[in-house]
């Protein structure tokens, strides 16, 4: 089982090969169809590789992919988080997890898209969706939502396959240690694109596939040229004059 990468009219797209070199077309099919709804480059990556472990999970148990029921997904939970990702292999004493929480939720709700694409376009009766949801009162979740004063108390589904995630502290930059880092650029280049990445919250994907007329002075504003993600493609950020001045600078 392997990620076959292929270019199409000068895009990237993956195909998921099984032991014989043949792509296995319901995960082909299901990845055309996200890139037909628009779905990101890295976006198709990620899931061909997340449904690669889970054919794999399939063939160890000797399973075909319409089998799916809730035991085999909360199997494919316990196996995703072995360090020895095999179903033949017994823990004797606690070890530490191979994939994180969040990792695992992602791989698990990439599998549960397939199986929903499956139920609306192919000839498969099964619906997991319904499945892995149950009601639970309004109080009981992990956030308030918007308007929270008026759906509080009433009920709402919850994906039972989902694992809790520990809360995780955001690490921020304050900022003396931006400026700090600022500082130490040995060139006019490096120093403009802290400021970019720092004032205007772009990745750094985002900042170097910037070209010169992407940069507006008057306004002083920035145009995302690429993004991961569609809607982040062509925004605007405002950034300061004087980042602005280190890009005159940069340019003339």
């Amino acid at each position: 089982m392997k990620v076959q990468e292929v270019l199409i009219n000068d895009k990237k797209r993956y195909l998921l090969i099984d032991g014989d070199n043949k792509p296995i077309v319901p995960v082909l099919k299901f990845l055309k169809y996200l890139d037909n709804i628009g779905k990101a480059e890295n976006t198709l990556k990620s899931y061909c590789h997340y449904l690669k472990f889970y054919f794999q999970f399939l063939n160890e148990k000797e399973k075909e992919y319409k089998e799916v029921d809730l035991d085999l997904l909360a199997e494919y939970i316990s196996w995703l988080r072995s360090p020895y990702q095999s179903t033949k292999v017994v823990q004797i004493q606690p070890t530490k997890a191979r994939r994180s929480e969040r990792t695992v939720n992602t791989m698990v709700t990439c599998v549960q898209s397939f199986y929903d694409y499956l139920m609306r376009v192919e000839d498969y009766e099964k619906d997991l969706s319904e499945k892995t949801k149950k009601q639970v009162i309004g109080n009981q979740r992990s956030f308030k939502p918007f308007l929270h004063h008026i759906s509080k108390g009433k009920p709402f589904n919850k994906n039972i396959l989902k694992i809790k995630e520990p809360r995780r502290e955001v690490l921020t930059l304050s900022k003396a240690q931006v400026q700090a880092v600022h500082d130490a650029c040995s060139n006019i280049r490096d120093a403009l694109l802290i400021r970019v990445l720092y004032e205007g919250g772009l990745r750094i994907g985002e900042a170097l596939s910037l070209w010169i007329e992407d940069f507006d002075i008057g306004s002083t504003t920035i145009r995302v040229r690429k993004s991961k993600t569609v809607s982040g493609e062509g925004r605007k950020v405002y950034v300061s004059a004087d980042t602005m001045n280190v890009f005159q600078r940069l340019s003339y």
